[in-house]
């Protein structure tokens, strides 16, 4: 259950601290990391049982990554806390938590406290607060190995996976080791300004689309609620996306369109993203390197049925169109 009103943490930059938060690769079909449910470039997961969690708070620097990769950083907008039961694992001869499965040994369980060997953990439930460390609007790539932070670390604790990290230290990492002028797109140890941005209303004239639910709700029919690169999705994340320019003809043409998740729908628009027809296979632009869960679509099939693919032509010309503009981006990963 939420916690209430105290569910977000107030900020406090006179006490900011920098974090390593350690993460589990992703699935190549899903944007969303499975350690806890953490969404790159979005939000970190963990609970009370993590090793300095009750630590985290608004305001603090996160450095996301994973066994090899720095993957980017970012200060902590707001923190969302709620009250879980968690399945654990524990020790059936001294009762302590922890126990965790050996890949190749048997018997299949150690315990580090006590030192048996079991092949089943009783497992309890136990209330936790998850806690999800939101930090999307001062997201910065970087690329760096894990092993580079090892100067900056704090403390030794290797296996814990929220690590505190020395400010000025990651400074000067940054500005000796990241590619991608890290430094002039977040000022590391200082917290983001607010900014007060001019609100209220105007009223304007648009062209409004004719037919596009129509649109939208025939493609719903043709292939169900399933994003046609990253398969079935909630139906209100899915939209009815022109393969062609719309404006161009102003006409609806279901094989011109596919259902695309609201955010692959934007990339697509913008030739981030494009497909292939003569593979029906997916390209993402290079320039989306950093950002895992985006690049992982690299070479998926796309998840149409074959009786119902659409026109190739109006792929192929987008395709054109986004590779041309890809040719032109510098691309300081190598990747291509």
């Amino acid at each position: 259950m939420a916690l209430g009103p105290g569910n977000e943490s107030s900020i406090q930059f006179d006490k900011q601290q920098a974090w390593s938060c350690f993460s589990h690769g992703i699935e190549i079909d899903t944007p969303v990391w499975h350690s806890y449910g953490d969404v790159l470039g979005v939000k970190y997961a963990y609970d009370s049982q993590v090793a300095n969690s009750r630590r985290v708070t608004d305001g603090d620097l996160l450095i996301i990554r994973d066994n090899e990769t720095v993957f980017g950083f970012g200060y902590i907008d707001f923190i969302r806390n709620e009250l879980r039961p968690k399945l654990m694992n524990r020790c059936p001869a001294c009762k302590k938590g922890g126990p965790e499965p050996r890949k190749t040994l048997r018997p299949r369980y150690h315990c580090t406290h006590c030192k048996a060997n079991f092949d089943e953990p009783d497992r309890i439930s136990v209330e936790v607060t998850a806690s999800e460390a939101h930090y999307s609007d001062t997201w910065t790539p970087i690329s760096l190995a894990a092993s580079d932070l090892e100067g900056v670390y704090l403390s030794h604790s290797r296996q814990n996976a929220i690590r505190p990290l020395d400010l000025a230290g990651l400074r000067d990492l940054l500005r000796r080791k990241s590619s991608m002028s890290a430094l002039e797109s977040l000022a590391v140890g200082q917290p983001p300004k607010a900014v007060e941005l001019p609100g209220g209303h105007r009223v304007t004239k648009v062209r409004v689309r004719k037919g596009q639910s129509g649109f939208r709700q025939e493609l719903l029919r043709m292939h169900g609620n399933v994003c046609a690169i990253s398969g079935p999705q909630p139906r209100e994340a899915l939209q009815a996306a022109h393969l062609y320019l719309y404006a161009d003809s102003g006409k609806h043409d279901t094989a011109g369109g596919l259902l695309l998740r609201a955010d692959l729908h934007l990339l697509f628009d913008n030739w981030r993203i494009a497909v292939d027809p003569s593979t029906w296979t997916v390209e993402v632009d290079p320039a989306l390197y950093h950002f895992p869960h985006l690049h992982a679509f690299q070479g998926a099939k796309l998840q149409v049925s074959p009786s119902q693919a659409p026109n190739p032509e109006y792929l192929q010309e987008h395709l054109a169109s986004a590779r041309a503009r890809w040719a032109e981006e510098p691309n300081p990963n190598g990747v291509s």
